[in-house]
């Protein structure tokens, strides 16, 4: 960790997970796409990932049926 308490990593840019779509994880899975981190997303439902369709992430759907 740095003094900021940011994690560096030397050689790799970071990555941001998110489990979970919802009112409150949609709108900060975009923002953090949208200010350059790479984006990793899990959702129960599949459909939630299309929320993302605007910015670039890696989908990871759950195997439920919805």
């Amino acid at each position: 960790m740095t003094a900021t308490g940011t994690a560096t990593v030397v050689g790799q840019d970071p990555v941001v997970g998110f489990i979970g779509l919802g009112d409150q994880g949609l709108p900060m899975a975009t923002a953090a796409a949208e200010a350059g981190f790479a984006l990793q997303a899990w959702a129960r439902c599949p459909a939630s990932l299309d929320g993302l369709s605007g910015v670039p992430h890696v989908r990871r759907p759950g195997w439920w049926r919805c």
